[in-house]
């Protein structure tokens, strides 16, 4: 599901809790070209979702119709945000944003923070990419040699910098992507626990 412009669940009212890494000017990796689940499952359809602003007639649903015709357009200051507020912490292997340079031009994200945590307003940062003149699906990985997989209730995705400098920004799809069972998410937890080791399975975000 989805809430309403009227219903939004906002980091940004608690920003000193929004914690974004500072990149400064380092060269940042790029997000994966492609649709690249490996198998996993789509957890949106069990989410809530929200954003930190929309331009009437497109808001977050537009991101989650399944459609890259239509998409989510933000109505405000620099970051704009995509939240997915989950019942229960669920295990998450990556994200996969949708975006169209040669239809979408300044409204394209450049910069993209995915962010992590226990309450929309309580969230980190997990991993900064580029998406340099995106035509079409990007895949942003959760993983690393440290973790398989990250483990949160709220899942975000931050547009930091569109092209060109753009103000507002257009989003066409979104989707999380979780371990492709239940039993494999409990298999890797129950690693990670009688190793007592984290690295062997997914990282809890607390």
């Amino acid at each position: 599901g989805w809430l309403g412009e009227d219903q939004q669940l906002l980091s940004t009212p608690r920003a000193s809790r929004w914690r974004m890494a500072d990149v400064g000017g380092e060269t940042l990796p790029r997000a994966t070209c492609g649709l690249h689940p490996r198998g996993g499952r789509e957890l949106g359809a069990s989410a809530v979702w929200s954003a930190s602003s929309s331009k009437p007639g497109n808001g977050v649903s537009c991101a989650r119709d399944g459609s890259t015709d239509t998409y989510w357009q933000s109505d405000g200051a620099q970051p704009h945000t995509v939240t997915a507020q989950f019942a229960r912490r669920v295990a998450v292997q990556c994200v996969a944003l949708h975006a169209d340079y040669r239809r979408d031009e300044s409204y394209t994200p450049l910069q993209v923070a995915v962010l992590a945590g226990n309450a929309s307003w309580d969230v980190r940062e997990v991993v900064r990419v580029e998406m340099v003149e995106p035509q079409g699906w990007c895949t942003v990985s959760l993983t690393n040699d440290v973790h398989t997989c990250v483990r949160a209730f709220v899942v975000q995705v931050a547009v930091v910098a569109n092209h060109q400098n753009g103000r507002d920004t257009h989003l066409r799809q979104v989707r999380v992507y979780g371990p492709p069972s239940d039993v494999e998410e409990a298999a890797w937890t129950r690693a990670g626990a009688s190793s007592g080791l984290v690295r062997h399975a997914c990282a809890t975000l607390r």
